[in-house]
């Protein structure tokens, strides 16, 4: 660190669900660099140690794990994250990093996806996420400061959690509470430190019994999985539309965008390859919206991949007219890759690559003992057919909106519903487009705007938003706050394999 940080700012991450803790101890993990190492300390004067001590005072059963590093960046915890939660099953993670990114002027787009990922990684095991995000100094220039501050507060929103502007408030610009090097805080300003974190992680361990190794709240038996919330833009870090609800372990899949697969082989496990097989071939339930190339481009993959692998059951796929068509001329296109499969070497089992395809109406398309789902036809411009689906769970109410021009319907199938995974377009960026395009969105497609109103005439709780149309420099930030400004319930802007 060569300059004086100005600021530091914390953020309180929380997962979209919660799980019960097995263990009679309840963990909470940090993870961070020397802000809570104790750099130029003695440790047990730091704020991570009068955390601990405050907990035993408190008669509270939570044991601190310190994992920090002095100099450590977000590669570096990212990378460090699973082995220390392998080792620890925290119920609270505590990720303070980012400072070391920004004072060594790394690229923020790979801090932004670390970060996001450490807290994917935290929440996929049920943990509670304490994330610590920097300000650097003006000296930076104006542009990567701002954009380095607005980092954080994006995260946030994308995981629909709390924000706490100073993490050093009142000590970052004290002389008396820094250490002679001016970038560390020293013993005085450790249990201002504390009272800090303790103002969010006290309600934290109150308020949420089941994440912290207590109470009778059960997990949620349902998961939403963003596998791709990308659109026909290319863009790497988003890929193709599609959503993965799981219910009791069961996956349901609503859209079949390039990388449908691969990405809900990601959903199953990263590490374990049985995992990862068992679960692709349980893909045998989907729901198409309507059949634009870029929910459909993954079809094939749908049909044959887990088929491939192991799968022996047809795959049941629901969707608008077309779509019996379009599955017909996919295989015909496959049919010798099929035959060499199953008549050459492989030996194939001879039923799971076919197809049972079902043209919908609007009302309940399909029924098992976890889930009901209902089709609604929405406004898609120039498509005569186009579906949004409602999924009734055993503890919730999902409400998929596909891609849509804002559609009484949303307001009629929601109705209350626990989240409404929606579509949108940011409203800076149609003001800044040409006619033509603004003419195309608004027939197409939902403003920010629009579906602030439909979400509150709906009585949404949640909004999850997935199909990003973000152009002519608008962001994420920008789209949430014009959701915001017209909703009052939390607005998560949803990422890829983020589990909500």
């Amino acid at each position: 660190m060569a300059t004086r940080f100005k600021s530091l700012c914390l953020v309180l991450l929380f997962p979209f669900f919660n799980a019960t803790s097995a263990a009679t101890e309840p963990v909470i993990l940090i993870v961070g660099d020397s802000l809570s190492a104790g750099y130029g300390i003695d440790p047990r004067s730091g704020w991570v140690a009068l955390l601990q001590q405050r907990l035993r005072d408190n008669g509270q059963p939570h044991r601190v794990v310190n994992a920090s590093v002095s100099g450590e960046t977000t590669r570096g915890g990212l990378a460090r994250l699973p082995r220390a939660i392998e080792q620890h099953d925290p119920d609270i993670v505590v990720i303070e990093l980012g400072a070391n990114d920004g004072l060594r002027g790394l690229a923020l787009e790979e801090t932004e996806r670390n970060l996001s990922r450490m807290t994917e990684i935290s929440q996929a095991v049920g943990a509670y996420v304490i994330l610590a995000g920097m300000q650097i100094p003006p000296n930076y220039g104006g542009e990567y400061t701002r954009q380095f501050r607005d980092m954080f507060p994006a995260v946030a929103r994308r995981y629909g959690t709390g924000l706490i502007p100073f993490f050093l408030d009142g000590i970052a610009l004290d002389d008396t509470l820094m250490q002679a090097d001016r970038f560390h805080p020293n013993e005085d300003a450790q249990p201002i430190i504390l009272e800090t974190v303790w103002a969010v992680l006290e309600p934290a361990i109150e308020d949420q019994p089941s994440a912290v190794g207590g109470g009778d709240t059960e997990a949620l038996r349902s998961e939403i999985i963003l596998l791709g919330t990308g659109t026909p833009f290319p863009r790497p870090d988003r890929s193709g539309p599609a959503v993965m609800i799981r219910v009791d372990g069961v996956p349901y899949i609503i859209d079949a965008g390039p990388g449908v697969v691969r990405r809900a082989a990601a959903a199953f496990s990263t590490d374990d390859k049985r995992a990862m097989r068992a679960g692709v071939q349980q893909l045998r339930v989907a729901f198409i919206t309507h059949l634009h190339s870029d929910h459909t481009l993954g079809y094939a993959d749908l049909i044959l991949t887990p088929w491939i692998i192991g799968r022996a059951l047809p795959l049941d796929v629901y969707g608008p007219k077309g779509l019996r068509a379009m599955t017909d001329n996919l295989m015909a296109a496959y049919s010798e890759d099929i035959d060499i499969r199953i008549n050459g070497l492989e030996k194939g089992n001879t039923t799971g690559y076919k197809v049972n395809v079902h043209e919908v109406g609007p009302g309940i398309i399909y029924e098992d003992e976890r889930v009901k789902v209902t089709a609604f036809e929405v406004n898609h411009g120039s498509w005569d057919q186009a579906f949004g689906y409602r999924f009734e769970t055993p503890d919730r109410v999902i409400v998929i909106s596909g891609d849509l021009a804002p559609s009484e319907s949303i307001v009629e199938h929601c109705n209350g519903c626990d989240v409404l995974v929606h579509e949108a377009y940011a409203q800076t960026g149609f003001e800044r487009s040409d006619k033509d395009w603004q003419n195309y969105l608004e027939e197409f497609h939902s403003s920010g705007t629009e579906l602030a109103d439909l979400a509150t005439r709906a009585d949404a709780k949640k909004v999850l938003i997935y199909h990003h149309l973000l152009f002519e420099g608008a962001t994420e930030v920008e789209l949430v706050e014009e959701i915001e400004a017209g909703f009052e319930g939390p607005v998560i802007s949803g990422r890829d394999l983020g589990i909500y």
